[in-house]
């Protein structure tokens, strides 16, 4: 299990209200876009406004906002042509099983 953040900025003058009022928008960007890694979402996503700016973003008279869950990676199935001959030995390991 994975802590994995997204963020983004805003111009400072942008109110927090606004910002909220599509956050919904924000989410399922990021949401799809470790979806489409092979991450697989296990915990509620947590959107908010950064608490500590950075510097370089109150430079640049911006504001960031953060968007993290916990994720894990799905699953993914592999086939593999084998000798017959080696069939009876990966099985014994209990990692492979036939189909």
């Amino acid at each position: 299990m994975e802590l994995l953040k997204g963020y983004f900025t805003v111009p400072s003058d942008v109110k927090d209200e606004r910002v909220i009022e599509r956050k919904l928008e924000y989410i399922k960007k990021y949401a799809e876009s470790y979806d489409k890694e092979g991450w697989g979402l296990v915990s509620p996503i947590s959107f908010s406004k950064q608490k500590i700016p950075l510097t370089d973003d109150i430079r640049n008279g911006r504001t960031r906002w953060l968007i993290l869950a916990y994720w894990d990676r799905k699953p993914i199935e592999q086939t593999f042509e084998v000798s017959d001959k080696l069939v009876p030995k990966l099985l014994e390991t209990g990692e492979f099983y036939l189909k």
